[in-house]
């Protein structure tokens, strides 16, 4: 809604961005070229109607974000509006900006919807990348590989061995298999770290003192499922410690995987 005379020169734009990643646009062309983009003179008033389907044309939802958030902001931004001015004089005091808007508010859900091709539409999941050797005294944080983009559908910030998921609750399943060259009593603690913390509930396994060993991969397995809150910027990665083993030990490749299901 215009505030200035017929008198005042100048042109007011209207750009829409459904890329909030996107870099802003430098030139009126640029300005211009978005879709749904309207331009007019500085005095009258300029509408801009957005497309709703465009707006949601990955998913038909979006996360709630507090302020700046690290990671995919498709995830929570469905567009920006960017106002330029070409050819005016004064931009202290252009126009007042009226924006009408219906918002539907839902909770997460932890199971896809029925009839949904994929099962694991709200949970990502990652698989270590290969043989990582562990000492046995020293805690070691397991490395992952990539994963496919269906194995990532929330799109989880992910380095190796650190994560960092979009703003929110969830259920994080981690387990790993540790192999012993020898056959020797051991033991091994797994747990989740947050932001530096190991979060409790944790998983401690070992080897009975009586048991009968083979000659070499003796195994133990252990599993540690939590329920914890991400802001956005909080990390988190997956620990294993070993006591008590002489032998060689290691995770073999596929031999370890972690589970995020939105809850």
């Amino acid at each position: 809604m215009t505030r200035e005379p017929t008198n005042v020169s100048g042109n007011i734009i209207l750009s829409p961005s459904y890329n909030p990643n996107l870099d802003l646009p430098t030139t009126e062309q640029g300005f211009c070229d978005t879709q749904d983009a309207q331009e007019g003179v500085i005095w009258k008033t300029v509408e801009c109607k957005i497309n709703v389907k465009t707006l949601h044309k990955m998913t038909p939802w979006k996360l709630l974000r507090a302020g700046a958030t690290p990671g995919n902001r498709l995830e929570y931004d469905g567009m920006e509006l960017n106002i330029a001015t070409i050819g005016t004089a004064d931009t202290s005091i252009i126009a007042k900006l009226w924006v009408e808007y219906d918002v539907d508010v839902a909770i997460t859900l932890n199971q896809p919807l029925p009839g949904s091709p994929n099962i694991l539409t709200s949970a990502s999941v990652f698989s270590n990348a290969g043989l990582q050797g562990v000492l046995t005294g020293v805690a070691a944080t397991v490395v992952y590989g990539a994963p496919t983009i269906t194995n990532d559908p929330l799109d989880v910030f992910y380095n190796s061995t650190t994560f960092r998921p979009p703003a929110g609750n969830y259920k994080v399943t981690a387990n790993t298999v540790l192999y012993d060259n020898t056959g020797e009593y051991f033991s091994v603690q797994s747990y989740l770290e947050k932001n530096g913390s190991a979060i409790s509930p944790n998983c401690f396994v070992e080897n009975p003192a009586n048991a009968i060993f083979g000659a070499a991969q003796d195994v133990l397995s252990c599993s540690t499922c939590n329920i914890v809150y991400a802001n956005g910027a909080d990390t988190f990665i997956y620990q294993v410690y070993a006591i008590g083993a002489a032998g060689l030990l290691n995770i073999q490749a596929n031999a370890a995987q972690i589970i995020w299901e939105v809850i």
